[in-house]
């Protein structure tokens, strides 16, 4: 299994505003205000504070599998 980062930027003016490590990403998601994201990996989840990459919730070990379900 590959580790690397999750980079959140502004988009605006592709300032960097916070960086967290992650094993394998399974799957992304923002929040409908933009607030929040989502980011699920093999070992379960976590939902970030899109400004600053507070940890808000987070859920490991739950034994998920994440696939790819794309057309």
């Amino acid at each position: 299994m590959r580790s690397g980062l999750a980079t959140i930027y502004d988009r605006d003016n592709a300032k960097r505003l916070w960086r967290r490590p992650v094993s394998e990403i399974g799957g992304v998601s923002w929040s409908s205000d933009g607030r929040r994201i989502a980011i699920t990996d093999r070992h379960g989840g976590a939902v970030f504070d899109a400004q600053t990459g507070e940890v808000l919730h987070e859920r490991q070990d739950l034994g998920l599998v994440v696939t790819d379900e794309s057309p």
